[in-house]
Order: structure tokens, then sequence, then C-alpha cells
């Protein structure tokens, strides 16, 4: 089954994860979905994640830093 992500018009975090979800190469890896609760704020499994967009990258915060999202997911 290949659901596709489909973001919430207007929020640019959104739709950037949108874009990299549904152009990830490795579905398998994607265990856990990204649930949106509200700008920049998602649910992923059981944990509460802050995204946001640096650099044209999507980075999720970890602790007092960020991860880009591919090394967050792995």
């Amino acid at each position: 089954m290949n659901m596709q992500y489909v973001p919430v018009k207007g929020d640019i975090i959104d739709q950037k994860l949108a874009n990299f979800l549904n152009n990830f190469s490795d579905k398998s890896q994607l265990k856990v979905q990204f649930q949106r609760e509200q700008p920049g704020i998602y649910e992923f499994g059981l944990q509460r994640v802050n995204l946001k967009v640096s650099g044209g990258k999507i980075v999720v915060r970890v602790g007092g830093g960020f991860l880009q999202i591919d090394e967050f997911i792995q």
C-alpha cells in the first residue's frame, strides 16, 4: 500500500514534509507516520516533535539542537 502524505495548504513545513515523505526512496524505513498537530508540531509515533525549515531542508528539534529529517528517521 503506497499512501501519499497530503500537506495542509499554505503550511510550508507541511508541504516540504509531504515532498520528503512522498519521494522517500526506502518506504520500509518509515515504520511510523508523521501526524500534524499544528504548524511545526507533529506526532511521530509516541513522540511529539518540532519541525522547521532551515536552509531549504527540514530539520527536527532534538534536545538543544536540530537533526536533518533523514538522520532523525534512521
